[in-house]
């Protein structure tokens, strides 16, 4: 092969940091003329130690992929080490590394044995943010929540270091009660769990401890917070304006990353603002360095992050700012950017002279903001930077050609932003295309002709679906069951096809065979606790977010399609068989309720009968839509297993409450839905109260949910077992299934707000729920 060949190693494309970071990576790599291969996994579940039967949920995040890598077929690898500390510790992260000596590793983020290291200088851009803060803002009781992981992350610490120096660089004493550990958050969750149900998210349970158990007053005990991610950060601000408080007058807020959501919060988020995608392609280079044979350093620090201010931390609108700094006479303090002022300035020179004219002007100002959007930055920059540049003396009315320029600025912006919002909505809409045509059939060959025709839509250049021959082995042998590249199926991909050694991700005949650089995409397929295989993509102009949503619904189906064809194959126990498939198909795999598919059919029919035979006074159909009251404390506490077995039982809880001609069906996740025919409100008020009072009374949860787990555990006193059920019909708002759901789904929304554990009905009825039904 003459082209280099290098490996990622990263997590499955699912968040904004990963996508970023690959887009970083591939682009590099394509324009060094470098292969690139991405393994999609992870340290949450597994390690290289031994494969069980059951893979649990975080399969896709276990590190069965890095051990496709074969150093034969690469000659370097890629990781971002900064991720890997959420999960792992040095020693792991370094015994990792060490398996696939001989070849090179750059590390993104993580300094250790056996690699090269490409490092972000965490730290000045985090001291300006403290320092922002108490010489702006006179804060002094600064909160800092330093990290959701119990694991020791250079960046986090490099970052709280920076908040510690720049406190003591002002004489402010550190308090201890302020800073929030993410070791000391997980030994204190059940603790703060027995009097407070939190959500999931570790920055709540910060300022949980923060609030309610450290007993710190916001806006008295802590004027200001800092969050090392900007994730962290918003959470807290939600968390804050959810008590009553307000952000920035009570409490300002600071994070760290410069994400896409913090510019359109409320407030929007002061920040640091770091590139993931420039980190990445500058680990790209940097490996490309290396196999090019060239001298580099051990550690490689790449710029510091600036910080972004924006309201959250009390100051201005940048725009108002400006504008009263520049109407005060006191100058412009803001940065410039010549790679976007020059050319602006340039051109405006241009004009002066007759020498180019406003289209000019307007066409490179649209140019500047969409490639600062393609890097993942905020276009509106353009029109903040459009303030400080130079004006010719020869420009007539140059200060009016300048404002018009920032408003044309904000209005190429705001189409900018639209545009994307439509891009990402058609591609949703395309994709959900997609999972209705290969979700209608079980039929092998048509699902991979589906798969085949769509792969232009999410935005891939090709495909290949590999199965494992032995799933209690996955790293022995796999088969290539489909293979499309370019528009060229390749017919030596079918189930029957050759074994070949896993460790290869593909044989060699079937690697794209192109002149230009290609960038692939590895992903697990599992299914219900089961290995199947992996997919792997070709690299479209898909961000990668369709590719990752292909491999969670097209493991289902496959798993439905090799039912089916091994009925036809072998002509066996056919009415067991059919059984299975009418059950994969229209009931929940977990709990063996209804699916929502099957849950819509039964909804239509429900609904053409009433419209039918509906006569006055004769009861309508009523809707319960329920949701399991802490399902994330158990689930989170004990793990998944028990989490799972909480949603068993609540199910079986419900199939023996409710009445035979009820329709139950789990919705998602935590979530159940249950249509009662020929039932008035007053009938299902008191369905909802009997479920409410006997799910929170009934001795046996506990017993069996530790049977279905196998597992024992203690059920904390705040934190029952119970549910909150919003309640509409069609007398209410019409005999419309979607108006219906949405309707109770909103008076779920009120009952929890009220606390929990009760039910509300959709026009606003309250009715204590702590009584049982009928008294």
């Amino acid at each position: 092969m003459s082209r280099k060949r290098v490996c990622l190693l990263g997590s499955p494309l699912d968040d904004y940091y990963s996508c970023q970071f690959w887009k970083g990576a591939a682009d590099e790599a394509e324009s060094l003329g470098v292969d690139l291969v991405y393994l999609a996994g992870g340290f949450q579940r597994i390690y290289f130690d031994g494969f069980s039967t059951d893979c649990g949920l975080n399969e896709s995040r276990s590190t069965l992929t890095y051990q496709f890598l074969d150093p034969s077929i690469f000659d370097g690898i890629l990781i971002w080490g900064a991720q890997w500390q959420h999960d792992a510790n040095d020693d792991l992260i370094a015994s990792t590394i060490a398996r696939f000596s001989p070849l090179p590793v750059v590390s993104v983020g993580w300094s250790g044995p056996g690699t090269y290291s490409v490092l972000l200088d965490n730290y000045s851009g985090m001291r300006e943010i403290v320092a922002h803060l108490i010489k702006e803002h006179g804060h002094t009781r600064i909160a800092y929540l330093k990290s959701e992981s119990a694991f020791a992350q250079r960046e986090a610490e490099e970052r709280f270091r920076a908040y510690c120096d720049e406190l003591k660089a002002n004489e402010i004493p550190l308090d201890p009660r302020l800073v929030i550990y993410g070791g000391e958050v997980e030994e204190k969750r059940r603790e703060s769990l027995k009097q407070h149900a939190i959500a999931e998210h570790w920055a709540n349970l910060a300022m949980h401890e923060l609030i309610e158990n450290r007993g710190l007053v916001p806006g008295r005990d802590f004027t200001a917070l800092i969050a090392r991610d900007d994730h962290a950060a918003l959470r807290a601000i939600s968390n804050l304006k959810g008590r009553g408080f307000s952000v920035p007058r009570e409490v300002a807020i600071c994070g760290f990353d410069n994400i896409p959501a913090g510019r359109c919060w409320d407030p929007p988020l002061t920040t640091v603002d770091q590139s993931f995608s420039d980190q990445a392609a500058q680990g790209m280079r940097l490996l490309n360095s290396i196999l090019q044979g060239k001298s580099v350093s051990a550690v490689t620090t790449i710029e510091s992050a600036k910080p972004i201010i924006r309201e959250s931390c009390g100051c201005l609108n940048q725009f108002m700012r400006r504008a009263l700094i520049e109407l005060s006479g006191k100058g412009n303090p803001e940065r410039k950017d010549p790679c976007i002022t020059g050319n602006v300035e340039t051109i405006l020179a241009k004009i002066g002279d007759r020498t180019a004219s406003l289209s000019d002007l307007s066409d490179e100002i649209g140019a500047s903001m969409r490639r600062l959007s393609e890097k993942g930055a905020d276009p509106m920059e353009v029109a903040e930077l459009l303030s400080v540049v130079r004006i010719s003396p020869s420009l007539r009315d140059g200060t009016a050609i300048i404002q018009a320029s920032q408003l044309l600025a904000g209005d190429i912006a705001q189409r900018l932003q639209l545009f994307k919002y439509i891009d990402a909505q058609q591609r949703q809409d395309r994709l959900d295309t997609i999972n209705r045509d290969t979700f209608r059939t079980y039929n092998l060959d048509l699902v991979l002709d589906y798969v085949e025709a769509e792969l232009p839509v999410i935005g891939a250049k090709g495909c290949a679906i590999v199965l494992f021959t032995d799933p209690m082995n996955p790293l022995s042998t796999s088969r290539v069951i489909f293979s499309s590249y370019r528009g060229k199926r390749n017919s030596e991909a079918r189930p029957d096809a050759p074994e070949f050694s896993t460790q290869r991700i593909l044989p060699d005949g079937l690697w794209p065979e192109t002149n230009d650089p290609i960038s692939i995409y590895v992903e697990p397929l599992f299914f219900a606790g089961r290995r199947l295989g992996y997919l792997v993509m070709e690299r479209g102009d898909s961000d990668g977010t369709t590719y990752t949503s292909l491999a969670s619904r097209l493991a289902s189906v496959l798993e439905g399609a090799f039912l089916v064809r091994s009925l036809e194959e072998k002509g066996i126990e056919l009415e067991k068989a059919y059984a299975n498939i009418l059950e994969l198909s229209e009931h929940d795999a977990l709990t063996g309720l209804y699916n929502r598919r099957a849950f819509d059919r039964e909804f239509l029919k429900e609904k053409r009968r009433i419209d039918r035979y509906f006569q006055v006074g004769h009861p309508a159909q009523s809707l319960l839509f329920i949701d399991i009251d802490n399902f994330k404390y158990y689930n989170d506490t004990y793990g998944h297993d028990v989490g799972d077995a909480v949603l068993k039982t609540v199910a079986e809880y419900l199939a023996g409450t409710i009445r035979a001609t009820d329709i139950v069906s789990r919705y998602g996740g935590d979530e159940v839905i249950v249509l009662l025919p020929s039932t008035d409100i007053e009938g299902a008020e008191k369905i909802a109260g009997r479920i409410i009072f006997q799910l929170r009374e009934n001795p046996d949860l506990h017993r069996r949910i530790e049977e279905l787990s196998g597992k024992g555990f203690t059920m904390a006193d705040g934190s029952v077992l119970s549910c909150s059920i919003g309640i509409s019909s069609s007398v209410l708002v019409g005999n419309d299934p979607e108006a219906i759901i949405k309707s109770a789904d909103h008076a779920l929304y009120k009952a929890k707000q009220a606390g929990k554990g009760c039910y509300r009905v959709s026009d606003g009825i309250e009715v204590d729920p702590t009584k049982p039904a009928g008294g």
